[in-house]
């Protein structure tokens, strides 16, 4: 058995081990990696183990973050949802694990990895756990029939045939000006919810990289020739990736946002998708919560985990007066502060 640091880029086994192991999402894709590598610099550190036939059997992916106002960590996955050691044993996580620890330099302060369905073998001695977030995903292997049976009748079923006889229309994003449209909903949004956009530039890295790639597609709402809503979908495998939502508020009574859920889960059944990830959530957030519970969908432990302790942003849970906080100033800041504080501050936050 060899232990080796690899470049997913360059390296065409990776994307193949990843597209075979169970716990493989979209997040440990080599394009994923380049969206991250691109948009903000972080040093990605990947390290395998290989069998005497040069084959992955195992493997784990970190990008260093170094930020004089965040500190210094190790984190698998930044900007994802999860990034699950891909490891079938506990024996090989411990390998790599220590491997990954003697190659890095002292200036680290801690790891953080962040778990959806390997965290059985991070729950042990060595890491420290933050059981907080929440996923929901959708069972895509039943007919569109009995989905539709499946959703709340009148939280869901009643919103989507509203948008219809509202007639709102779905398409899909054809180029970057599709995209930037979605990005000045995106702004507004993240206002709304008082947390700074990501930068431009990610987005567009995400047009360039995965939906070039054929690993992501934009859905756009139009009512009256006007784009009110939109969402952004990755896949990888046979999971459809619900990763961001934005809409208009003056125009959330026509419920765009239901519609293009709906058309993405007859896309994800036509096209052969067996799961619909409807992404991270905060269980203090229980408007989304509950949104999320009415798709008839199954909710899912999502903890993170942390060596030598739990610290960073990810510990902050959002009913703490430290989150609040920073919410109620960026509620309030005007659009152009917004999106400058979140181009400075989201290469500090992963």
């Amino acid at each position: 058995m060899v232990i080796k640091k690899i470049n997913p880029r360059e390296d065409a086994r990776w994307d193949l081990f990843v597209n075979s192991h169970p716990y493989g999402t979209i997040y440990h894709h080599s394009a994923w990696q380049e969206v991250i590598e691109q948009t903000y610099h972080h040093t990605p550190s990947y390290w395998v183990l290989e069998d005497e036939n040069h084959s992955i059997r195992g493997g784990i992916a970190f990008f260093l973050i170094r930020s004089p106002l965040t500190g210094n960590r190790a984190v698998s996955l930044p900007y994802s949802d999860s990034g699950d050691p891909l490891v079938d044993t506990v024996h090989d996580l411990r390998v790599l694990f220590r491997t990954l620890r003697e190659e890095m330099d002292e200036n680290l302060s801690y790891f953080e990895i962040r778990t959806f369905r390997g965290s059985a073998m991070l729950d042990n001695r060595l890491f420290q756990k933050k059981d907080y977030y929440k996923s929901f995903l959708l069972d895509l292997n039943n007919s569109t029939e009995d989905l539709w049976k499946g959703f709340h009748p009148k939280a869901v079923r009643y919103a989507i045939r509203k948008a219809e006889r509202s007639g709102i229309r779905i398409r899909e994003g054809k180029d970057e000006r599709d995209m930037q449209t979605f990005y000045r909903l995106h702004v507004k949004t993240r206002r709304r919810h008082g947390v700074p956009p990501q930068p431009y530039a990610f987005f567009q890295n995400i047009w360039k990289i995965l939906v070039s790639k054929g690993l992501a597609f934009l859905l756009l709402a139009e009512v009256k020739g006007k784009e009110i809503a939109g969402s952004l979908f990755l896949h990888h495998n046979k999971t459809l990736y619900h990763k961001f939502n934005s809409s208009d508020p003056e125009f959330l009574h026509y419920q765009p946002n239901h519609l293009l859920l709906w058309t993405a889960i007859q896309r994800g059944c036509q096209e052969g998708f067996q799961w619909l990830d409807f992404g991270r959530t905060s269980p203090d957030n229980q408007g989304l919560m509950e949104f999320k519970r009415r798709w008839g969908t199954r909710e899912m432990a999502m903890p993170y985990f942390y060596f030598p302790e739990v610290r960073g942003i990810t510990s902050t849970e959002e009913r703490s007066f430290k989150y609040r906080l920073m919410t109620t100033f960026w509620r309030k800041a005007p659009l152009a502060l917004n999106k400058w504080g979140g181009k400075i501050l989201y290469r500090h936050l992963g």
